[in-house]
């Protein structure tokens, strides 16, 4: 991995640590218990699946605490229910999550 992610993360007022952590699965999970992001090594092998894998927590994060993600009683997949206003504020957050992004890697060829 060239690319460096941001140390943490703020998902709406909870600030979240980012960690490479082995977990069950290959990818990453976040945590608003123990306030942390973690990839799993595999992920952070390749730079696009870093960054994949960065912003598709740190927006599940988000939308979480927000009350905008709900587990579907006959599924195992989560749904996304926020109107716009909404939207946009979740928006906002993540712009400061691949600001900081940019940030740890300004300067990187």
């Amino acid at each position: 991995m060239v690319i460096k992610l941001p140390k943490k993360y703020n998902a709406g007022g909870a600030e979240l640590n980012i960690v490479k952590k082995n977990s069950d699965h290959i990818g990453g999970n976040f945590s608003l218990i123990d306030y942390e992001i973690s990839i799993s090594p595999e992920m952070v092998k390749h730079d696009y699946d870093a960054v994949v894998t960065f912003l598709h927590e740190a927006l599940e994060a988000t939308l979480t605490m927000m009350n905008c993600r709900y587990l579907h009683k006959d599924d195992v997949q989560y749904l996304f229910v926020m109107n716009h206003s909404q939207f946009e504020q979740a928006v906002e957050q993540l712009a400061r999550g691949v600001l900081n992004l940019i940030a740890e890697n300004r300067g990187k060829k």
